[in-house]
């Protein structure tokens, strides 16, 4: 089993992450299934540029008018609706992927250009594209000698 240092767990966030990880390890161990309350939430990737910053989402089998994306500040927010099937005739085996709705907010670096945000879904992958405000993006100093 994975063991990290309380002082990597910067969120409450993270900390729910390295739960549902050790879950997850857990109940592999065992065979059993993880319950999909447990993996509602799309899996994502935050990074950043000078310009700009930049999120992944998975989700699979989402299209756009199913999703919702919310930028305000340095907080983005991303909400999915999924579309239940329960079809009477079959008899699962194994329901892995989540049915359940999601709503999963990010706090980002730094506050970001509202109106320049972006989103775009292409095979199952959604990207929010932000640009930086003024404020977070790195100035050069020029030093002077006295």
């Amino acid at each position: 089993m994975l063991r990290r240092d309380w002082q990597d767990i910067k969120s409450l966030g993270d900390l729910r992450d390295e739960m549902e990880n050790m879950f997850s390890t857990f109940a592999g161990a065992v065979g059993h299934e993880i319950p999909a309350r447990f993996r509602s939430d799309p899996a994502v990737n935050l990074f950043e540029d000078a310009e700009r910053f930049c999120a992944e989402f998975e989700v699979p089998g989402l299209t756009m008018d199913r999703l919702d994306v919310e930028v305000l500040g340095d907080q983005l927010t991303v909400k999915g609706r999924r579309a239940v099937v329960e079809p009477e005739h079959l008899m699962f085996h194994r329901r892995e992927r989540a049915t359940t709705d999601f709503s999963r907010t990010l706090r980002l670096p730094a506050s970001v250009v509202i109106d320049g945000a972006e989103a775009v879904l292409k095979d199952g992958v959604l990207t929010v594209t932000m640009p930086k405000s003024d404020v977070a993006k790195a100035t050069r100093v020029e030093v002077k000698s006295e």
